[in-house]
């Protein structure tokens, strides 16, 4: 009887080897394919092209990119000066710049808004002034557009608001 428990208990010792070395063999295969699978090369993901709010107008070859209108503060003796209401549109050569433009729309309007802050009543009421502003805000929104070249400036807004209670 001894002989046969021995044979008993050697087949189930080798039973029981043979599974841990199985589940050892399955549970590495398990974590070399989760290895493997976290240092693969991602894959390249294709950009949404940007959905530009400017809707840019095609006129003589050019293109019209008409800006938000900003509304500022003008400089004026009193507390709370007139409100001055701006739009413009900036004109650019190629179709590729008016992604640039997009790009940039922030710092462009801040430029703008910042120039605006500075006119005082008298700066806007002057026969010269549109021409200077059309220049001063050209020659800014060509700084902040550095490389892309913007040939004009047009002003399709200018509304100095609160102005007759001075007079």
């Amino acid at each position: 009887m001894q002989i046969d428990d021995e044979i008993t208990k050697g087949k189930t010792v080798g039973f029981v080897r043979m599974v841990i070395a199985a589940l050892f063999v399955v549970f590495s295969i398990w974590i070399l394919v989760h290895v493997v699978q976290s240092y693969q090369t991602p894959t390249q993901v294709e950009e949404a092209p940007v959905v530009c709010d400017l809707q840019p107008t095609v006129w003589k070859g050019e293109y019209l990119l008409p800006l938000p209108s900003v509304a500022v503060n003008v400089l004026a003796d009193k507390e709370v000066g007139p409100v001055l209401r701006l739009s413009v549109a900036l004109v650019v050569s190629h179709r590729s710049d008016v992604k640039d433009v997009y790009n940039a729309l922030p710092a462009v309007k801040e430029s703008i808004l910042l120039f605006a802050r500075g006119l005082s009543v008298q700066d806007i009421h002057n026969p010269e002034a549109l021409y200077r502003l059309k220049q001063a805000i050209l020659q800014r929104v060509q700084w902040v557009l550095a490389p892309v070249v913007v040939q004009d400036v047009l002003i399709s807004e200018l509304v100095l608001e609160g102005a007759a209670e001075d007079k």
